[in-house]
């Protein structure tokens, strides 16, 4: 639950100039000419335009990039044409001058940041005044949100262009609406907060940006035209999330109950705009843990699942056909119902989609996921379908989620009681679909969690056990066999190779330590023992 810094090409510094005249710095001494010298001289330059406010500013990025301003010869004209319109003035001020630097093209310049000590990799400037609000916290948020949340999004699941549609639409609302702005650097600033700091309090940055938030949501609510659109409900949500963040229920509930009737008087969810991706949010919200945590009573509507035996009918082979390879030897057993199957099918075919093509979050998979989680009753292996329809879960969440966070670990602790389920069949020497599967969540787990302070306990937890129990998970290669049985992601391999391969290493330095450590306590004994022998 957003783009890169543009690099400015060359076009991009010609629109920028367009309205700008020449700048005093570059302005050289004028020598003193006599009355007919002066005549030529207005004869063959045209007459200067004045100088902008623009001109300044670009100046004072000249001062930021120290890069140097090369002037342009003039070109000659004739009295005649020397008098300026506005798109003369334009095509005048743009060939005035360009910025041209000693060692590289225009064409790969950047604007630079005006700190550089950001730690999450430079912070995006407001060198034009253009931010709603200026406050210390605002360039932080809003680098997190576009160098973190949106950018590294999910693997494999962003658009063409790298960047998520979610925090694509936020940001374009945020700059369109001032409310919605204060609510998204609430969002970023609270989810940065939680994920990386392991704080359960609001800092003063995240309690001012959600205040005036509300203030302005207020102030919308008034007026009939405002108090339902795209803005407010999508503020309302922002608001939903933080206070979940943070574990403020009670709040979380009153934003929660405003948002559903907001929605009710809108016309539902198929009137929301945003290109879908309002309505995906608020449908992926329902059906996570923060529908779960805000609504008072949870009825879902449990399904009757169907389950068949060899021989399967048609249909069912068919269905069968479709699924990864771990997923239909599962079937095959008779574990899985047909309901189980088609959610496995649909998540599968919308991982294999175009993100643009698709829509943002994978909400109904995950409903239908949870729906059969709760009504499984496979005769053969209970347990096995209730592990595969929390895979599924698992999954669809991190198609969405930048990373896990704090709120997240009973989405790990899940895993463990299911691993322990299955350490009796770790016994034996060939591993088995239902144990590769506890591998597959796992690593997808570990991977959300890993920069997760808050989770860092958990992660640990999980993979010790999973090596220590499973043979095939304490190298990667292992690992990977295992998980290519399942939703293998081109995009996502390096990151999960890169996280398993770092725990390996963990765990080596560990056993490693409490070798030297065991050895140095014998060696130690041995020379105490000796001792009090010697004295005796």
């Amino acid at each position: 639950m957003l783009a890169h810094r543009p690099s400015p090409t060359s076009s991009n510094l010609v629109s920028f100039e367009a309205y700008q005249g020449p700048s005093k710095v570059s302005q050289q001494p004028k020598k003193k000419t006599s009355s007919s010298a002066h005549s030529r001289s207005a004869a063959e330059h045209p007459s200067s335009t004045r100088a902008t406010r623009a001109w300044k500013l670009v100046d004072a990025n000249r001062i930021l990039t120290k890069r140097k301003y090369v002037r342009k010869q003039q070109k000659a004209h004739s009295v005649s044409g020397s008098i300026t319109t506005e798109a003369g003035a334009k095509a005048e001020s743009s060939d005035d001058r360009t910025l041209i630097p000693s060692d590289q093209s225009a064409r790969s310049l950047s604007w630079p940041s005006p700190q550089s000590n950001i730690r999450t990799g430079g912070l995006r400037g407001n060198p034009f005044a253009c931010y709603p609000d200026n406050s210390p916290s605002v360039h932080g948020a809003l680098d997190f949100l576009v160098n973190v949340i949106g950018a590294n999004a999910v693997p494999g699941t962003i658009h063409k262009n790298g960047f998520s549609p979610k925090a694509s639409a936020f940001i374009h609302l945020g700059f369109e609406h001032d409310l919605v702005f204060h609510a998204v650097v609430a969002f970023a600033q609270g989810y940065d907060e939680v994920a990386n700091t392991g704080t359960t309090e609001p800092s003063p940055a995240v309690l001012y940006h959600r205040g005036r938030a509300t203030q302005l949501l207020c102030d919308r609510l008034k007026d009939p035209l405002t108090r339902a659109d795209d803005a407010s409900i999508l503020t309302t949500f922002l608001l939903v999330d933080n206070v979940w963040r943070y574990g403020e229920n009670d709040i979380g509930r009153a934003h929660y109950s405003g948002l559903l009737k907001m929605i009710e008087m809108r016309g539902g969810l198929d009137k929301l705009g945003v290109n879908g991706v309002l309505r995906s949010v608020i449908e992926f919200a329902e059906v996570t843990d923060i529908g779960d945590t805000m609504r008072s009573t949870i009825t879902p509507a449990l399904p009757d699942l169907k389950y068949c035996r060899h021989p399967f009918p048609p249909q069912v082979c068919g269905l069968i056909a479709r699924l990864p390879e771990g997923y239909a030897e599962m079937a095959m057993q008779g574990y899985l119902s047909v309901e189980t199957m088609v959610t496995i099918v649909s998540l599968k075919d919308w991982l294999n989609t175009d993100p643009e093509c698709r829509s943002p979050a994978p909400h109904r998979q995950i409903g239908s996921a949870r729906r059969c989680m709760l009504a499984s009753k496979s005769p053969l292996g209970a347990m096995t379908e209730e592990a595969v329809c929390f895979g599924l879960v698992v999954t669809g969440m991190r198609s969405f989620h930048a990373r896990f966070a704090r709120m997240d670990h009973p989405v790990l602790d899940r895993i463990v009681e299911l691993g322990e389920h299955f350490d009796s069949q770790a016994q034996s020497s060939k591993p088995t679909a239902e144990r590769q599967h506890i591998a597959y969540i796992t690593m997808v787990a570990v991977e959300a969690s890993d920069k997760c302070i808050e989770l860092q306990d958990h992660v640990r937890k999980l993979v010790d056990l999973l090596i220590k129990r499973e043979k095939f998970a304490a190298s990667w290669g292992g690992m990977e066999k295992a998980m290519k049985r399942f939703f293998w992601i081109d995009f996502a391999a390096s990151r999960w190779k890169e996280c398993w391969t770092k725990h390996l290493r963990r765990r080596a330095e560990e056993q490693a330590l409490a070798k030297a450590r065991a050895a140095r306590s014998s060696e130690g004994a041995s020379i105490w023992a000796t001792m009090n022998s010697a004295l005796k």
